[in-house]
């Protein structure tokens, strides 16, 4: 029994030691950046007139165009935290400032991909942040039609099948699946050929023990899997894609919504403070290497937001200096932890990209008025 005791015991601290996260704790200030340049959206602003350097493997399901109506009580939009707490529900966090509405009701409508449809909830018609706005805001026609999995193109493409003429504001959430998809495509055969176990494995064959061949192929994989340089290049790929059509996107939402107020999100890093490290086998920084793709992304809106004449929600920054977890990934990586590599928001990260996307709307009406 103390050997088998002892045995346990040496495991688990192997395997702690296996996968240090570099998650940062408080970050009531701009956190510093990783590797590669800052980036901030109001100096993003002042270099959008210099020129900028530089789908989705599943098919997205029918598309809806069902009005979902009026959503005047906010949800409850709790998620297990991994043992962290945080504040949840609208009235965790009072509202000093007013609603505007302009002329009363307005029409609301959400387009994009699966952030906006609210993938990932177990109630996204209801829990997504489309519906917590609308919720928020009470006498609101909201509508949404985003689909899990939509590039650029996609969305292009469904404008003409839609109707969103009398629209006061459309929002949008495009382009990560036309960058990032490359990293989520990662991860996901290495776990699924290797199990979520293959640490715990690699920490056997520390003391002799589990299947070193096993564990050999699966390190040889992740570095084939993580090469830096196939990995610039695919980004690249997205993201001249998404110069070259996020532009003509937002004028053409602008033509079918005349008289809306098109905002687009910045992307936020799925995976900020991931760090793999085995000792002496292998290192590496998936965080800072994912922030240099989403800050290259976060770029690219911002100018073509510009050009166009729609305003940015700088969800990124938002979802940088939150306390509390705001995503389904899980980089905490420890024995009590679940394994978790979904890039999408929880429950708490939607209210939180409601609320700013509130703040943002309460000031241009505010502006306008003036």
């Amino acid at each position: 029994m103390k050997k088998a005791l002892a045995l346990l015991c040496t495991m688990t601290i192997l395997f702690c030691a296996l996968c240090a996260c570099s998650a940062e704790e408080d970050v009531s200030e701009t956190p510093d950046r990783f590797a590669g340049e800052l980036f901030a959206p109001e100096a993003s602003k002042t270099e959008a007139a210099e020129e900028i350097s530089g789908g989705s493997s599943e098919d997205p399901p029918e598309e809806s165009s069902e009005q979902q109506g009026k959503n005047t009580s906010l949800p409850d939009v709790s998620r297990p935290s991994y043992g962290q707490t945080y504040p949840i529900g609208y009235n965790s966090e009072p509202e000093t400032e007013p609603v505007y509405l302009p002329d009363g009701d307005f029409v609301y409508v959400a387009l994009g991909d699966s952030i906006a449809s609210g993938y990932a909830l177990n109630d996204p018609k209801r829990k997504c942040y489309g519906a917590l706005f609308a919720a928020m805001c009470g006498e609101c026609d909201y509508r949404n039609y985003a689909v899990k999995g939509y590039e650029t193109d996609d969305l292009f493409s469904q404008l003409d099948r839609i109707n969103i003429e009398d629209a006061d504001l459309v929002t949008v959430s495009i382009g990560g699946n036309n960058v990032l998809h490359t990293v989520g495509d990662r991860f996901l055969p290495l776990y699924r050929d290797f199990g979520v176990g293959i640490l715990a494995e690699y920490a056997k064959t520390l003391i002799g023990l589990g299947d070193k061949a096993r564990v050999d192929r699966f390190f040889k994989a992740l570095k084939d899997a993580f090469d830096d340089e196939l990995l610039r290049a695919e980004v690249r790929r997205g993201l001249d894609k998404t110069k070259k059509e996020l532009p003509d996107l937002l004028e053409k939402i602008r033509r079918k919504a005349p008289h809306a107020v098109v905002i687009i999100q910045t992307v936020y890093n799925p995976y900020k403070g991931l760090v793999i490290n085995v000792p002496a086998i292998y290192h590496k920084n998936v965080s800072a290497l994912v922030d240099e793709f989403v800050c290259s992304l976060n770029r690219v809106i911002y100018r073509s937001a510009e050009l166009c004449g729609c305003e940015v929600l700088d969800v990124y920054t938002e979802f940088e200096n939150s306390k509390y977890d705001v995503l389904n990934s899980n980089t905490a990586f420890s024995l009590g932890a679940p394994l978790d590599f979904d890039p999408h928001p929880n429950g708490y990260g939607h209210e939180v990209i409601a609320r700013l996307l509130r703040r943002k709307w309460n000031s241009l009406v505010k502006a306008n008025e003036e």
